[in-house]
């Protein structure tokens, strides 16, 4: 089953540990370009979600739905081993093999974001050292202002798009890689042909070691409050 995109939300209540937790909606006013941003964003995230359909091993909920998740997301991992920070080695092994964690995630959509953004408009592949986490984004976090800042985060189970100023890694980050869009897709395809391959590191070993530490997460929702989905909208456009 694909995953769950918060937007496509239309029950009250989820289940959560067993119990049924109601999910609230917060609605905010920004602008019809930011919400275009935003739209961008939700799509991106749901485009990492088709090129990545096992999820991550780190997430509880993934493992439980999917027995592929774990060696998956060992062979993305594994075939960029020593390039934790490089967009295009993450994003090509995660394309490949179709799981990754939150960084591998975050370098497709970073890219994603860079095929599809004008050059007018940056991508930042970002990380928080505080929440151990990595996502993407459409501006430059703490360098642009946090309400224009979106946040393109799949990793969470209930994703959506965020203002950085709604994101629950907010406000400690740091910039990975930051680049202007180039406007024409291409980009992933050439990360995929140049990076999908076992690398040297696994050649040499020989050997695949198929594990992955026990799934420790179970992280359900992006923004900084929890169950709730933010509804983005001006006085044109609403969703």
């Amino acid at each position: 089953m694909p995953w769950t995109h918060a937007l496509d939300l239309n029950k009250a209540t989820i289940k959560d540990q067993g119990a049924n937790v109601p999910v609230t909606k917060a609605e905010k006013f920004i602008s019809a370009e930011l919400l275009g941003l935003i739209q961008l964003g939700d799509a991106v995230i749901r485009e990492v979600r088709r090129l990545m359909p096992y999820g991550a091993a780190n997430q509880k909920f993934d493992v439980k739905r999917s027995t592929e998740t774990q060696p998956m997301t060992v062979l993305t991992q594994q075939a960029y081993q020593g390039h934790y920070s490089e967009a295009q080695h993450m994003a090509g092994a995660a394309v490949t093999y179709g799981a990754g964690t939150c960084q591998d995630q975050a370098a497709v959509a970073y890219l994603l974001l860079r095929e599809r953004l004008p050059a007018t408009r940056t991508a930042c592949f970002a990380f928080s050292n505080y929440s151990s986490h990595c996502f993407a984004t459409i501006g430059v976090p703490n360098t642009d202002a946090a309400d224009q800042v979106v946040v393109v985060d799949s990793w969470p189970k209930y994703a959506q798009a965020l203002l950085w100023q709604d994101h629950f890694c907010y406000p400690i980050c740091g910039i990975y890689r930051q680049k202007p869009g180039v406007g024409h897709a291409g980009k992933l395809q050439r990360a995929q042909g140049k990076y999908a391959s076992r690398n040297k590191y696994l050649d040499e070993l020989g050997t695949l070691y198929m594990h992955f530490p026990p799934a420790k997460y179970n992280h359900k929702w992006g923004n900084r409050v929890g169950a709730q989905i933010i509804v983005y909208h001006n006085d044109l456009i609403r969703f």
